[in-house]
């Protein structure tokens, strides 16, 4: 069954993304290209790959695509990992309010301490400038409340891969009523929340919006993801219908073949609306293109945990690997909220374009161990406190209202 796959996978494909997020980032902080994002569809994709990789290395250009499958793979296995979870009971979502505060206590502390620690090394570098104080602390004050994503200079300062988590507090957000409109109508709910998606980011794009804050359009607005957040509903939704009703899951027999002409359809209509010279509907930006959730997500997913079944036959060779890559998922968290800021001063003393696939590795198991110990040192000692204060603060939110002379 493609849950039971999916739970047994999970991990390994958490940990595969992230070590790709690692890698890509190590190696486009190395090269100095950050902000050069190359997009799958573009329509010179295939000469930018060869005159890139001649440039750097064929591996290096190969992570910054898959690092972009990766992110979509993160968003689709975040909801797939809920909805499972209150499957498996039989359970529906507590009341919103409920189950926000779930979520803010189990992923916020550990976010807000990353920040902190953030912004104490920010202020101690820019401590003589009063302005530069006033902007930094205005920057974390809108991270610290998810609402980074929706300014372009907090969005990308400091620590860019904090826009997954913004955009992701805000798509929990919808999950109650989303998932409860998958197990009404999984299909209608699927092929909605894509075109809402969809059209909303191309809205973006048609506006002057797009020019203060093009990476609205990238997921800075929660919206432009609602596609790869439903699909993980969907999958876990009608994965276990398929079970109860015994039948067949399309997704499960042809989730492949489906991912791969979702591809091929979204190539097709980028290369027909090219020659037509219509660039305004998003088909040619891969993060607006309608196909993206389909073509890239479930071809990751299912393909991920495919191949994670496929090396579990071989235990004695694969076994110890796929161990360490599903245990490098389980602490994906502290990874994902503190790998940015570290390689920076890490190539300020180790710096070799040469061997630079060795030193990556190097960083990636290094501060691997960094990671392991800031997230074991912060669950017991500073995290039981801040989710005493989340606790306390939505037992005042949840207080009957007085009347008036009580």
């Amino acid at each position: 069954m493609l849950n039971k796959s999916l739970s047994a996978s999970s991990d390994f494909l958490k940990g595969l993304a992230m070590i790709s997020l690692v890698y890509v980032h190590y190696v486009r902080l190395e090269y100095g290209l950050i902000d050069n994002i190359m997009w799958i569809w573009d329509p010179q994709v295939l000469h930018k790959i060869v005159t890139e990789a001649a440039q750097y290395s064929w591996w290096s250009v190969l992570l910054r695509y898959f690092a972009q499958v990766a992110v979509t793979m993160f968003f689709i296995l975040s909801s797939w990992g809920l909805s499972y979870s209150l499957l498996a009971r039989n359970k529906m979502p507590p009341p919103w309010l409920a189950f926000m505060h779930s979520r803010l206590r189990k992923l916020a502390p550990l976010y807000w301490i990353a920040l902190f620690v953030l912004m104490v090394a920010a202020l101690a570098e820019y401590h003589d400038s009063g302005l530069k104080i006033l902007k930094i602390l205005v920057s974390f004050g809108l991270k610290a409340s998810f609402l980074h994503i929706f300014h372009p200079d907090a969005m990308f300062n400091y620590n860019s891969a904090l826009w997954f988590f913004g955009s992701l507090m805000f798509l929990y957000m919808l999950f109650p009523a989303l998932y409860r409109a998958t197990l009404a109508r999984p299909w209608v709910t699927l092929g909605a929340s894509i075109v809402i998606g969809y059209l909303s980011t191309v809205l973006i794009k048609a506006t002057p919006l797009y020019a203060w804050h093009p990476a609205l359009a990238m997921g800075g607005f929660p919206l432009a993801r609602l596609g790869d957040f439903a699909f993980g509903i969907f999958l876990a939704v009608h994965s276990q219908q398929c079970t109860t009703h015994r039948k067949a899951d399309v997704f499960e027999q042809h989730g492949y073949s489906i991912g791969f002409a979702a591809l091929v359809v979204g190539v097709v209509s980028m290369l027909g609306f090219q020659a037509l010279g219509i660039e305004s509907l998003g088909f040619l930006d891969e993060w607006i293109h309608p196909f993206h959730v389909f073509g890239l997500g479930i071809f990751a997913v299912l393909a991920g945990a495919k191949f994670h079944g496929a090396l579990l036959r071989w235990p004695r060779l694969f076994g110890a690997p796929v161990k360490a890559v599903a245990f490098i998922g389980i602490y994906s968290y502290s990874m994902f909220l503190f790998h940015m800021p570290l390689i920076r001063p890490w190539l300020a003393y180790v710096s070799d374009r040469h061997h630079i696939f060795v030193f990556g590795t190097l960083f990636l198991v290094t501060m691997f161990f960094v990671f392991y110990a800031i997230e074991k040192f912060s669950n017991r000692y500073l995290v039981p406190s801040i989710q005493a204060g989340i606790d306390a603060a939505f037992a005042g939110l949840s207080r009957p209202a007085r009347t008036v002379g009580d």
